[in-house]
């Protein structure tokens, strides 16, 4: 088994309290909504995700 299958096991189950969820979504809806901060927010998710796509590809 990978090291991290347990990890992801242990964790897909969690359940986040809704306060949460509903901050997660206001800062979302800011992010996009907000011409200003799209512009940069943007730019951030998409190195963040490429980060993420060169990480996990060691293993």
């Amino acid at each position: 088994m990978h090291e991290y299958a347990a990890a992801a096991d242990l964790t897909s189950s969690w359940r986040q309290p809704e306060w949460l969820l509903i901050a997660v979504a206001a800062a979302a809806a800011v992010c996009v909504l907000w011409d200003r901060v799209w512009r940069v927010a943007r730019n951030v998710v998409t190195i963040a995700h490429e980060g993420g796509h060169a990480h996990w590809s060691r293993y």
